[in-house]
């Protein structure tokens, strides 16, 4: 029946070469001597199972049984295949809504992230108006995030004298023809940001590309270099526009759960500690700390249960057993509905 996709009827079983003398076979049950059963065919044509009714005496069912059964099979069939379909709804909106939770906690996470970066950062369209800037690019220029949006980046952040050349500049990054990353000859571009006086250096660089190769955003990063001149380009994109700047920063940068657990960190942090990042991510941080370091770590575990912010300096053992004094900067995220975690930036000292 199932081989063949079409209704069986078997009227009496004892004199059928197929079956003992005494009927059809069954597992913790007497023979039965009738059978009437179709198969549950999908409307993909595929054969799923099969309804059947037995009954002990002969010529128990006919045709007109058969006839009823297609219909309730039917039936059933039409169920499965609703159940089928809300489950897949529930699993694809379930999918959909942890991908929403990922994105809502990256993106935390990276506006983290940047307002704990001390140098200057701008994310900009490709028509050089401000998307977004950090915590220390709005410190320096007085410019809040209502009123950089949407304004033109050069005419509002620099002085006149230095317009031209950081156009053209920025021209040049939104079109394909350019390296996608742009780094100025020598030394970084010095710029002056008004009101301010001279010595911010800016770097043009990092295009930030769409799914489809377009590019969507530029990113200028700076920082002032009236005591220190020289700025690397802290410039790369995540998920449409910023996941390369976190993963590929030429930083320690790293989250953990609010038990010191790390939760994610990018290459530059693993690889400099000498480790694969898979290997580091859901290990206790207090694993690779002496332990004064850890004791250092659990009052900063605790400062950040009542604290946005902590700073300090912590030991670090790195895979060859080395230690190396790290200074940190960490940040308490909380997004509704989901548990606390911190952002780190860190530094040699």
């Amino acid at each position: 029946m199932l081989e063949k996709g079409e209704p069986l009827l078997i009227r009496d079983a004892a004199p059928d070469p197929r079956f003992p003398p005494e009927g059809i076979p069954l597992i913790g049950a007497k023979p039965c001597r009738s059978y009437a059963g179709v198969p549950l065919i999908t409307s993909t044509q595929q054969v799923i199972g099969s309804l059947a009714v037995l009954a002990q005496e002969p010529d128990r069912f006919n045709q007109e049984h058969i006839t009823l059964l297609e219909i309730l099979g039917r039936q059933a069939v039409t169920r499965l295949e609703l159940y089928a379909r809300i489950r897949a709804q529930e699993h694809a909106q379930r999918a959909r809504q942890r991908t929403e939770r990922a994105l809502a906690i990256e993106r935390c996470f990276v506006a983290a992230t940047l307002d704990s970066v001390p140098a200057l950062v701008a994310v900009l369209d490709t028509a050089g108006r401000m998307v977004r800037l950090n915590y220390s690019c709005t410190q320096l220029t007085g410019l809040s995030m209502a009123d950089a949006a949407g304004r033109p980046f050069v005419e509002e952040v620099l002085e006149a004298d230095d317009r031209s050349w950081a156009a053209e500049k920025l021209r040049q990054a939104a079109s394909d023809r350019s390296p996608a990353r742009m780094k100025l000859p020598g030394a970084l571009l010095e710029l002056r940001i008004q009101p301010l006086p001279p010595g911010a250096s800016v770097g043009l660089c990092a295009r930030c590309r769409g799914p489809n190769g377009e590019i969507q955003y530029l990113i200028v990063s700076g920082q002032d270099v009236t005591d220190q001149r020289q700025a690397e380009m802290a410039l790369l994109s995540s998920e449409e526009r910023y996941r390369e700047m976190v993963e590929n920063s030429l930083g320690f940068v790293f989250t953990c759960s609010m038990e010191g657990r790390l939760t994610s960190l990018n290459a530059f942090t693993a690889e400099t500690l000498g480790y694969r990042a898979e290997a580091l991510t859901g290990r206790a941080v207090a694993e690779l700390l002496d332990a004064g370091g850890a004791a250092t770590f659990q009052d900063c575990l605790r400062t950040l249960e009542t604290k946005d912010e902590w700073q300090g300096a912590l030991p670090l053992r790195r895979s060859d057993g080395v230690y190396r004094r790290i200074a940190f900067r960490s940040r308490r995220m909380q997004l509704p509905g989901e548990r606390p975690l911190w952002s780190s930036t860190t530094a040699w000292t």
